[in-house]
């Protein structure tokens, strides 16, 4: 009882960073000029590093912004952590999801140079990653009953729309629009690439979770009976 008391504690604190980064973006999208100082503020941490951003700036308002540039994430990683609690996941799972939470959120604005191997090795790897995924669901489906060959169909589709969206990715960052070169971009009137196939990056993000809640959702479907 007092573990599921905590999910529901952990549960509600992470959905409020959540709806307070939903709220603050709104308002972003409306003030120009806050958006301006929320964008300095980010630099200014991945600079010097966050104790020495909190040693220079000191004023709520900054510290506001600070709480915005983490509040999604940490929101979803208490999410996380409150579900497990309410499972009954295992203390070991409960202490490696909010270790992990934790090392995530400490890293998750380090500055990281530009280096085209850097990305291209990293897409490789997620290709490799994603044609195992593809061979094992190939391996596993005919032993399934048909409930589960309907979720792992859904969840397989789900993958496609996150490659084909990772790779799209890679087109935007490198010579289909030059995202990180944005001189190269106006340079080259790629402008229009960059809009476009942002527009249908979000699209398979979209359709990719879309298909893996499906999933999830069959899966959650009771069981039908053979008779």
């Amino acid at each position: 009882m007092a573990t599921q008391k905590s999910g529901n504690v952990f549960i509600a604190v992470g959905g409020f960073f959540v709806a307070y980064y939903l709220v603050a973006r709104w308002f972003l999208f409306r003030d120009h000029t806050a958006a301006l100082v929320l964008r300095d503020s980010l630099s200014q941490i991945e600079q010097s590093g966050l104790v020495g951003f909190l040693t220079a700036h000191l004023s709520s308002y900054l510290i506001a912004y600070l709480v915005f540039a983490y509040s999604f994430k940490l929101g979803v990683v208490l999410l996380l952590i409150g579900g497990a609690l309410k499972t009954k996941m295992e203390s070991r799972g409960v202490w490696l999801f909010a270790i992990g939470g934790v090392v995530y959120l400490a890293l998750s604005y380090i500055p990281i140079g530009y280096s085209p191997l850097f990305f291209g090795v990293q897409g490789i790897a997620i290709l490799l990653l994603f044609l195992l995924i593809v061979h094992l669901w190939m391996k596993k489906r005919p032993q399934l009953d048909e409930q589960a060959k309907a979720a792992g169909d859904y969840r397989i589709v789900g993958y496609f729309f996150f490659i084909v969206a990772t790779w799209n990715l890679c087109g935007i960052f490198g010579l289909a629009a030059f995202a990180l070169k944005p001189e190269m971009m106006i340079e080259h009137g790629l402008q229009p690439n960059a809009i476009t196939m942002t527009s249908h990056v979000m699209i398979e993000l979209l359709l990719g979770w879309l298909f893996v809640f499906l999933a999830m959702y069959k899966e959650n479907q009771p069981q039908q009976s053979s008779e």
